[in-house]
């Protein structure tokens, strides 16, 4: 046993792209020139469907780093910290790793005016998607994007109970459970039917839809000493 075989071993779920994502199951990549084509041709109908291109070079390195980013965003509650300096492939592979997985990612466009009321309108906006309708959300965040360093309390947050205290206003949490009432419901099985759902038990629902759809990936430089200060302000960040 060599360094090259531990290298080697790589899995996917991704290796039957012509499957319903549903459909896939989780194998060991026996033919490491099989991920190749598969990972060209996933770049190809990205670039063939998004606005902004993506000029991504595959080789051995992306193959490992992509089947790892993979793995965690198709675990109910995946998060990911990926750590390198700009340019290393942070944020491409990730978008790379969502399209073949068909999430959505969703990366706030920081302005001049860009601060903590709409950083909360963008997590508002990412619970719902995941929360209320169900759906695979990747939340990307880089380091030079926290322009307020409570933009990681709310990250924190949501990485240990999957809301932010005090985020929704009470309309907003009356239209949530609206939303989600039908859904739990028709998630109960047989023997639960007379189980009611009582405000605070279809806002727990919905929370619990968050946790398992919504998926944290922050792409942080270890330069400097605001990385290190960050990771021990907020260690939920690496657990």
């Amino acid at each position: 046993m060599s360094e090259e075989d531990l290298r080697s071993l790589l899995f996917g779920d991704f290796l039957r792209p012509d499957l319903e994502v549903d459909e896939r199951f989780y194998e060991e990549v026996k033919v490491i020139d099989t991920m190749y084509s598969i990972v060209e041709k996933a770049v190809e109908e990205y670039n063939s469907t998004h606005k902004t291109k993506m000029n991504l070079v595959v080789f051995r390195y992306v193959l490992e780093h992509l089947s790892r980013i993979c793995r965690i965003l198709r675990l109910p509650g995946g998060n990911a910290l990926l750590v390198g300096v700009g340019g290393s492939g942070r944020q491409s592979l990730t978008r790379l790793a969502a399209a073949m997985a068909n999430y959505d990612v969703h990366q706030p466009e920081i302005t001049k005016n860009y601060g903590v009321f709409e950083f909360r309108e963008d997590c508002k906006k990412i619970m719902k998607m995941s929360g209320a309708q169900n759906k695979p959300t990747v939340f990307l965040l880089t380091d030079s994007q926290i322009k307020d360093e409570r933009f990681l309390e709310d990250i924190d947050s949501l990485l240990n109970t999957g809301e932010v205290p005090n985020l929704f206003a009470a309309d907003e949490r009356g239209e949530i459970m609206e939303a989600v009432a039908g859904q739990a419901a028709a998630s109960q099985t047989d023997g639960d039917k007379n189980v009611d759902f009582g405000p605070l038990a279809l806002f727990q629902f919905f929370v619990n839809r968050v946790r398992d759809n919504l998926h944290i990936v922050l792409a942080f430089s270890p330069i400097g000493d605001a990385f290190r200060s960050r990771l021990r302000q907020f260690p939920s960040l690496i657990k």
